[in-house]
């Protein structure tokens, strides 16, 4: 179970005894937050990303009509 994801690996160690309910949930808010840190850095480094916010329909539409040409 441990290579299947964060979720997967916590609630594992709660179910074998070897985490608390309270440890398992304060060290998967941990781990969540370390890896959206990680991802963020991740995609800071592709320049090629447009990233949009969730109101910016019309340049959504653009950047997927620029991509599938």
């Amino acid at each position: 179970m441990e290579e299947l994801g964060l979720e997967y690996r916590y609630m594992a160690r709660h179910l074998q005894g070897t985490l608390t309910y309270e440890e398992m949930i304060a060290e998967l808010e941990t781990a969540t937050v370390q890896y959206a840190k990680r991802q963020m850095t991740w995609f800071k480094k592709n320049s090629a990303i447009q990233w949009c916010a969730p109101d910016e329909t019309e340049k959504v539409t653009l950047l997927v009509a620029n991509f599938i040409k």
